[in-house]
């Protein structure tokens, strides 16, 4: 197995392996050496087949350096380390396994442009301030991820976040978030403490940070002319709210389980964009400028 023998043949006064010495076998074999029964993707344990060539593997045909790697519902168990994944990746789908332990997002390919670890259990800190520039989409959705999440620092053309279903915690800083941002997705964590949706990115299509523990009045003036959906549902969030700035194109405001108070006016087929249950939020239906002036003749 080439990456037993480059880890015996190490220099124990190095330290790490030499990363850029190794080659692209090497380090895949290293990437899956603690999954159990890795065999199903590399043939043998013992002796694994050319990486070029193990099933949800894509390579580039010129170069023939990894680019993708698709091992999605393989019913996959164990742990990966995410520190030997060749630098030529561009693609990471584990989505739907049973993989776990934690998971280093520091040293992740540096042209990486998607990750998706979504349906798994792994678990511990989720590091995101050393992100690769390229990232576009990151997926950890239902997972068992814990601690304080820092939004400040995410590479800057970072289109889609979903963090959600995990057991994050603390602060949720929504300022920062890059102005290429269109989907974010925090639902279903612990994250508390007040939020502010007055400096969302333009290009923010979708927010959801519904069922958790966030309080604090919220500020709905200056929200994104071009957000279609917004979910503030279970939460502590309180007090009087100005609805009267919400975005023509939004299509769904979802402020139910809630102890916001205020007026929503919409006409009755935008009634339905709006969910108020549970929450001191009234909604009043009034007629549109088209049937205001429509005249029976």
């Amino acid at each position: 197995m080439l990456a037993l023998a480059y880890i015996h043949n190490a220099d124990p006064y190095l330290g790490r392996l030499d990363y850029a010495s190794l080659p692209q076998q090497a380090l895949m074999e290293m990437f899956i050496a603690g999954i159990e029964r890795r065999d199903r993707i590399c043939d043998s344990c013992e002796d694994p087949t050319d990486a070029t060539r193990w099933t949800g593997v894509t390579v580039d045909a010129q170069t023939q350096s990894i680019t993708e790697i698709d091992w999605v519902a393989w019913n996959l168990s164990g742990f990966i380390d995410m520190q030997w994944l060749p630098a030529t990746v561009v693609t990471v789908s584990l989505r739907s396994n049973s993989l776990r332990g934690a998971v280093d997002l520091t040293c992740l390919p540096p042209a990486l442009t998607e990750l998706n670890l979504s349906f798994n259990a792994f678990s511990g800190l989720l590091e995101l301030r050393r992100l690769p520039l390229s990232l576009r989409q990151v997926d950890v959705y239902r997972n068992k991820f814990t601690g304080d999440v820092c939004l400040t620092e995410l590479p800057g053309g970072l289109i889609f976040l979903d963090l959600s279903e995990n057991q994050l915690s603390g602060a949720l800083d929504l300022r920062s978030l890059p102005n290429t941002m269109e989907e974010f997705v925090g639902r279903s964590n612990i994250f508390t403490g007040n939020v502010s949706l007055t400096h969302l990115p333009e290009s923010l299509r979708c927010l959801d940070v519904s069922h958790n523990q966030l309080s604090g009045s919220v500020d709905l003036t200056r929200l994104p002319q071009q957000i279609f959906y917004l979910y503030l549902n279970n939460n502590n969030f309180s007090g009087e709210t100005d609805f009267s700035h919400i975005p023509e194109l939004m299509a769904l405001l979802n402020i139910s389980t809630t102890n916001l108070s205020g007026e929503i006016h919409a006409t009755q087929s935008q009634a339905g964009n709006f969910r108020v249950k549970n929450s001191n939020v009234k909604l009043v239906t009034v007629k549109s400028e088209f049937e205001s002036n429509t005249r029976i003749i």
